[in-house]
């Protein structure tokens, strides 16, 4: 048994601090920067920032940015940079200025093909496909297929435009029986602090399930709750590996060798270990089953099928067992992306364990906060001018709320006639015929017992009543490993998540972290 392995924490370690659009400008106790590609200046996202020779860092975000306190590296006089395809930096903590937005590029690596071929010739592996088909076929021997438990840092967010909403993170355990159970029925998940970081904006009418509400552009998805935890660790493809997980991976020791071209790169060193670098590219034209999880049918058929969706993506393999240390994986429609994955695993004390997940997925959702949304507000019963008023948010058009026939309110039942209408400003006011026969028993106690139905009214703007406009947004979920265990105290059910309840919303989310159980979050500002 593997006694509590403390993993070194080179990803998103549970001591780091929040940032927020405030701390940024005025934090002057942290190293923040950037990470570039020196080539072209694209951001690099998963680099590890760490002090030299200790086991303490960070990863970085989508747009390469971090921030890493300083106050731990009193006798730390380096920082170094490293990411997978490029060369580690190390840069003196004495040039860095401290507080201010630093920016760090890092020089992609230069394959040596050469040693593939050498590497190749002598473990007879003819080329990349053969590679990556045995590595696929060696996941239940690779890795552990014994009960195990991880904990670590969990946040999942929204990016609309260039703004990060509804941030939330947590300290979680992950309780897996290993590799050749099933994990969506043998996978518990417990939640041991959560909170939304309120420093970014908040919109809890964007927190819900998938559905009718929530849905995934040219695509679906099986899954209908709201869990995003749950949802994340259903991309898992490697860890999954007995089931479907997304288009056009599915099941990665079958569909994904048949249906993609893979391309020898080169070799890197991850951790000492020699791997191969491999291209990933969809191959087939064939009309998908299974998206995040399914693509959705788009077009006149086949051609449009294969004009429209492509999809690409790298994968790590050691040379000696096949491990797989990383995947990514990239879907477009046309030239959107739909959803990406980001997979890591690393080796502790000869087992290999999950290092980082990541999964982002293009969403449309309602958008409540849309400032032309036009609904209707309140309902006033007027028994002494024998009236019903309507009141709505916006002004309205007055020629299309004028027509009787766009209202219709019934009284247990019984339909009510509307002998005129008259519009003022936000406030619609139907005269009732024989307002006595159907309203005059009516009172406040009674208002379940009115119904009402409004059809084909605008307001002055042109916007119809009740029609939300569908914002687009990426949903983003990522799960930073810090220690991993096969001698573990279960899970308490106290702690125990809905496998289709937000985690937002769960009990446990309504504590607030101690300042040594803060995190890396996203970088909003920029000096």
């Amino acid at each position: 048994m593997i006694k509590s392995i403390v993993r070194k924490a080179i990803l998103c370690s549970v001591v780091f601090y929040v940032l927020s659009s405030v701390g940024l400008s005025q934090n002057n106790s942290s190293i923040r920067g950037v990470v570039l590609d020196s080539k072209n200046s694209d951001p690099i996202p998963f680099a590890t920032v760490a002090f030299k020779d200790r086991s303490f860092g960070v990863i970085t975000n989508e747009d390469g940015s971090f921030t890493l306190p300083i106050s731990i590296s009193d006798t730390v006089r380096q920082l170094e940079i490293s990411c997978l395809s490029y060369e580690s930096s190390v840069v003196n903590i004495q040039d860095i200025e401290i507080g201010k937005l630093q920016t760090f590029r890092l020089v992609p690596v230069l394959y040596d093909i050469e040693e593939v071929k050498v590497t190749a010739k002598k473990q007879k592996v003819k080329n990349a496909t053969e590679i990556v088909s045995q590595a696929v076929k060696s996941i239940s021997a690779n890795y552990p297929n014994i009960p195990f438990l991880l904990d670590g840092y969990y946040r999942d967010y929204l990016k609309i435009d260039d703004g990060y909403l509804n941030l939330y993170e947590a300290v979680v355990q992950l309780q897996d029986n290993g590799f050749n159970s099933v994990e969506e029925e043998e996978t518990s998940i417990g939640l041991s602090y959560g909170a939304i970081n309120k420093s970014f904006p908040v919109d809890y009418n964007m927190i819900t399930n998938y559905g009718n509400h929530k849905i995934v552009p040219y695509g679906e998805t099986k899954y209908t709750g709201g869990n995003e935890f749950y949802f994340l660790l259903k991309h898992n493809p490697i860890r999954n590996y007995l089931d479907d997980s997304f288009d056009f991976i599915k099941r990665i020791q079958f569909e994904f060798l048949d249906n993609h071209r893979f391309t020898l790169l080169g070799t890197e060193y991850i951790d000492g270990v020699l791997c191969y670098k491999i291209a990933i590219s969809y191959a087939k034209s064939e009309i998908p089953k299974f998206a995040t999880g399914n693509v959705r049918y788009v077009g006149d058929g086949l051609k449009q099928f294969r004009n429209n969706y492509n999809a690409t993506g790298h994968i790590f393999i050691q040379a000696d067992n096949f491990r797989i240390h990383n995947l990514s994986y990239l879907v477009f429609f046309k030239k959107l992306r739909l959803w990406e994955l980001n997979v890591s695993y690393k080796d502790v004390a000869g087992v290999f364990y999950l290092n980082y997940l990541s999964f982002n997925n293009l969403i449309e959702t309602h958008n409540y906060l849309d400032e032309h949304y036009f609904y209707f507000k309140s309902l006033l019963v007027d028994k002494e001018t024998k009236q019903v008023n309507l009141f709505f948010n916006n002004p309205l058009n007055s020629e299309s709320a004028k027509k009787q026939r766009n209202f219709r309110l019934k009284y247990d039942g019984n339909r009510i006639k509307v002998s005129d209408v008259e519009v003022t400003d936000t406030c619609v006011i139907l005269s009732i015929e024989d307002f006595e026969g159907s309203l005059g028993s009516f009172g406040l106690e009674h208002s379940d017992r009115l119904d009402y139905e409004f059809r084909n009214i605008k307001d002055i703007y042109g916007n119809k009543f009740n029609k939300l406009k569908d914002a687009r947004a990426y949903q983003y979920r990522e799960f930073f490993v810090n220690n991993a265990s096969a001698d573990f105290e279960p899970i308490s059910g106290k702690q125990l998540l809905d496998p289709n309840k937000s985690v937002i919303l769960n009990r446990n989310s309504k504590q607030i972290l101690p300042d040594s159980l803060k995190f890396n979050s996203p970088l909003i500002g920029k000096d």
